[in-house]
């Protein structure tokens, strides 16, 4: 795996802002370029395969790992983005890889450091988590790979297996041969390449030891087994030859099936053949370094991320703002999140404090009550979904807590309700997953979603805040609808009545 670096290359906001923009009116053509660039981006460098997109239908708010990465948490949406993704993707010679099968989309563990359970009816399943998978199939638009999930899906395999203690726990999808074999293969009728997440997320290598996942996964009929084994050291890469010993050593003990084996062969080399990737079909030409983080797909970039920007409340029209010399507090969990906002405002001529989580750690409550007093608008930025160690790209020990993000939103609260006391406008920015603006829109005089929390970040700037700001400003035009249904929270935890259903998003007159 591989990742751009964001100060090298195009900075898309992602699949959720991508679907507001949709939803706001925008066309599919949107995915289908953003496929292209992704593609062309990663072609240039060398890269024929892409692990994207996501098809999670995201119909658990609390999701922390899937969520802003999904498209949104119907059907339709996912399916239709996606496709229109691939075929993008595909235009410039990338494969595309569905994922997460059999679905992702309805669970509340991040499977990078805990191993999720779905509790999904089988009937439901069908119906959502399988149903973006079944719809390309059946249009003759299957993706070329599929990547598994390393969940617990009770309702399509309750089979148990022993973890390296001796434990009896439900088979992760991805040693199911039910959901691999007989409902990838079988049912939906899948032919191409099926690839397993990585194998050194802590679902899997938490319970499992490194030779018995990648034995499991082949006697599922799993195609590939992605990163068995961690390679950050020199020794770490020396167990590779081990391990390949022990899965010939099962194939020759007849533990994995010769003949599925040989499918799964031939399978492997039928993709390559048709897109070009074999030794005798030589190299085929990349496109020019050059357009990495070009002009025309840095305007993609803008374009998209522009129309994403949704309006969710606007009470009294107090956006756009309309003072100039209204002096500006920031508060936001991230020191990067506040100075991206700091920086646009600055360069509209509008005056700008800044106080951010980082900087609150260190400052008292009566400190924080004077930076509000001496404002005339008070933006409050949240991210209530712990960032998953995928979206940070970090390691999961790297991961913010349930504890951190709490404590954020908690003195987030506060400062709000301090600020409308004293007769200050509060704009809440709610950032990455948009569920959040249920916390504080009893409040909150104006609430955006951007659905990304990338700021500025050792010179770099990422494309969704600023957008924010210059929809506050009133220099551009807030477009985008809610790709999902917000509901409020009957008991602090569980979703209640529907608040904020999907197409949610206002304009400005």
């Amino acid at each position: 795996m591989f990742r751009l670096p964001r100060r090298a290359a195009t900075v898309f906001p992602g699949n959720m802002a991508l679907a507001a923009a949709w939803h706001g009116g925008g066309d599919e053509r949107m995915a289908y370029d953003q496929g292209v660039v992704l593609a062309a981006e990663i072609a240039a460098l060398g890269f024929n395969l892409n692990f994207a997109p996501v098809v999670d239908v995201n119909s658990n708010p609390f999701n922390p790992v899937i969520n802003v990465r999904a498209f949104g948490d119907d059907v339709r949406t996912v399916s239709l983005l996606a496709r229109r993704m691939m075929q993008g993707m595909a235009a410039q010679g990338v494969i595309a890889a569905y994922k997460h099968f059999p679905g992702h989309g309805d669970t509340e563990t991040d499977s990078h450091i805990g191993l999720p359970v779905v509790n999904k009816s089988r009937e439901d399943a069908w119906a959502i988590d399988l149903a973006p998978y079944r719809l390309a199939i059946e249009a003759g638009e299957a993706p070329e790979m599929v990547m598994t999930a390393h969940i617990q899906y009770p309702a399509l395999d309750s089979t148990l297996v022993q973890t390296r203690t001796g434990e009896p726990i439900i088979a992760p999808a991805t040693m199911s041969r039910k959901i691999q074999h007989n409902i990838l293969r079988g049912e939906l009728g899948f032919q191409g390449v099926s690839i397993t997440d990585a194998m050194d997320m802590k679902a899997i290598a938490g319970f499992f030891g490194q030779a018995d996942v990648v034995i499991k996964a082949f006697q599922a009929d799993v195609d590939i087994a992605l990163m068995p084994i961690e390679f950050r050291t020199a020794r770490q890469a020396g167990l590779l030859s081990g391990l390949v010993d022990q899965v010939v050593a099962a194939v020759e003990a007849g533990d994995i099936d010769r003949q599925e084996l040989d499918q799964s062969v031939l399978r492997i080399v039928r993709m390559k053949l048709r897109n070009g990737i074999t030794a005798e079909q030589g190299a085929r030409p990349r496109p020019e370094l050059n357009i990495i983080g070009s002009p025309a797909h840095r305007a993609l970039e803008q374009r998209i991320t522009a129309q994403s920007i949704t309006l969710i409340r606007n009470q009294c029209a107090a956006l756009p703002l309309k003072n100039q010399c209204a002096r500006i507090l920031i508060l936001t969990p991230r020191n990067e999140q506040a100075e991206a906002l700091r920086r646009r405002f600055e360069e509209a001529g509008y005056p700008a404090l800044l106080l951010t989580g980082k900087a609150l750690r260190g400052v008292g409550w009566v400190e924080i009550k004077r930076a509000i007093n001496a404002a005339e608008t008070v933006i409050l930025g949240t991210s209530s979904i712990g960032v998953s160690a995928v979206v940070r790209n970090a390691h999961a020990d790297q991961l913010l807590s349930g504890a951190t993000v709490q404590s954020s939103l908690q003195w987030l609260r506060c400062a709000m309700e301090y600020a409308t006391s004293r007769g200050k406008l509060a704009i809440h920015l709610t950032m990455n997953s948009p569920y959040d603006v249920v916390e504080f829109d009893d409040i909150a005089g104006a609430t955006l979603a951007t659905y990304s929390s990338r700021g500025y970040d050792r010179g770099l700037l990422g494309p969704a805040l600023p957008a924010a700001v210059d929809v506050m400003l009133g220099r551009s035009v807030p477009v985008g609808r809610l790709p999902v249904d917000i509901f409020a929270l009957a008991d602090g935890s569980q979703p209640g009545a529907l608040r904020y259903p999907r197409g949610t998003g206002l304009g400005y007159p």
